[in-house]
């Protein structure tokens, strides 16, 4: 369970939980810019407990947006075209997957590469010669732009 934080009268912190005798595993994330407070994993009577006692504080709870907050999932890659290309040349390196978002980043190796996203689906970039002047495996990875990383798939370089 989460509940909204009307923090226009107080925004919680740490130090409120802690002298309220809150257990340090409840979270406060901020989703969409609203505050909230996770009970997840609490049983109900354990909810009860703490919203009676952040209430009797004076902390005031609002009713959840109208919308809820767009929530990004990690990418998910699921296929490289090509899957392999004979070094010391250039290609254009499509990334299929989902989650991608505008703003995602292709990581070839240790590099970020410039990226076009296509789709939700669909993420291209160009390697250069340079980027495929050695003979092998390179990681290929994509980041969306909240800091999550999806799984690797290898691209081989012949």
């Amino acid at each position: 369970m989460r509940a909204p934080i009307d923090t226009s009268t107080m925004a919680l912190t740490r130090h409120i939980l802690r002298d309220l005798n809150i257990p340090p595993e409840v979270s406060l994330p901020i989703v969409g810019g609203v505050q909230y407070i996770d009970l997840s994993g609490y049983d109900t009577i354990e909810q009860v407990n703490v919203l009676t006692a952040l209430k009797a504080a004076g902390v005031k709870f609002t009713s959840p947006p109208a919308e809820p907050p767009t929530v990004i999932t990690a990418p998910t890659l699921t296929l490289l075209v090509p899957a392999s290309a004979t070094h010391n040349t250039s290609i254009t390196l499509q990334v299929q997957g989902t989650n991608f978002v505008n703003g995602s980043k292709i990581n070839f190796g240790a590099n970020a590469e410039k990226t076009t996203f296509v789709s939700a689906t669909s993420l291209t970039c160009t390697l250069a010669k340079r980027d495929l002047a050695l003979k092998g495996l390179y990681p290929v990875t994509v980041n969306n732009p909240d800091g999550q990383t999806s799984n690797m798939l290898a691209f081989t370089c012949l």
